[in-house]
């Protein structure tokens, strides 16, 4: 009975990851996401059900548009497959929970969250930019599922953590007037101290601060190799909201606080 609600949920989760990749593609051009029939961006050609449906239809078409032949963009499938697997993620993560309507809240709450996470990583990738709508709306959902618990002094500590992550972006931005990092990743930190309170959130920072500097340090290297400038920094190189996001899943998923790293730093 579970797997046919974890494929069911797998099959969601591609569907959304679909609309997420209208979303990300479309917002800030003026184009509706909500209106409007998807078109081939090489040849303009109107796309029908056949060219739509999530990621089959990429795999039937070999990643090519069946009109010209342009390649299409792997974000496409890959935006619908990490959607799905983050959603059966969050099924998996309840399924031995007894449903009820704080569980619910929690688990929809976390589920429009998830969501969220792909949509920023992406963009911010593309753009190097993290819209206020999407920040603000994440952590309004991790709001939701910290109401889940039911726990004013659980609500009151992730508050805490939130105002904090916040500030601690607040401050690096504003000593090296945004050269050092984006108040955008500060908007979206204050997901991460909701979701995960002060522990956790501290541990995911921690996590997407140490992965962030190993990526630019070894591009910076290749860089050098290749003869580029090599004048370059995080906020330069590579958009931050990516790193934050993992480290806030992985510990999430995981339920990696201070103290799984602190036991894990003395072994």
């Amino acid at each position: 009975m579970m797997s046919v609600v974890f494929i069911f949920v797998f099959g969601l989760g591609l569907i959304v990851g679909s609309f997420l990749n209208v979303v990300v593609l479309r917002y800030g051009t003026g184009l509706s996401v909500v209106r409007g029939r998807s078109r081939c961006f090489s040849c303009d050609h109107v796309l029908t059900v056949r060219d739509l449906v999530p990621l089959f239809s990429y795999l039937l078409s070999m990643g090519r548009c069946r009109y010209c032949g342009s390649r299409i963009s792997l974000q496409y499938p890959l935006v619908e497959l990490s959607t799905a697997i983050l959603w059966t993620l969050v099924i998996m993560w309840y399924a031995p929970l007894v449903l009820n309507v704080p569980t619910m809240l929690s688990i929809t709450g976390l589920l429009i969250f998830v969501s969220l996470c792909v949509a920023i990583a992406v963009y911010d990738l593309r753009h190097k930019l993290i819209p206020d709508v999407f920040s603000y709306t994440a952590a309004g959902a991790a709001l939701v599922y910290v109401v889940g618990y039911m726990d004013p002094m659980i609500l009151f500590w992730h508050l805490v953590a939130a105002t904090g992550a916040f500030l601690f972006f607040y401050v690096l931005w504003r000593v090296s007037s945004g050269t050092w990092m984006g108040l955008g990743d500060g908007k979206l930190a204050i997901s991460t101290g909701l979701l995960l309170g002060p522990s956790g959130a501290l541990a995911a920072l921690l996590f997407a601060f140490w992965s962030g500097a190993i990526i630019s340090l070894v591009i910076i290297i290749v860089r050098r190799l290749a003869g580029a400038p090599s004048t370059v920094t995080m906020k330069s190189e590579i958009p931050f909201a990516p790193f934050i996001i993992v480290g806030t899943l992985v510990c999430l998923f995981l339920r990696i606080d201070m103290g799984t790293i602190a036991a894990v730093l003395t072994i």
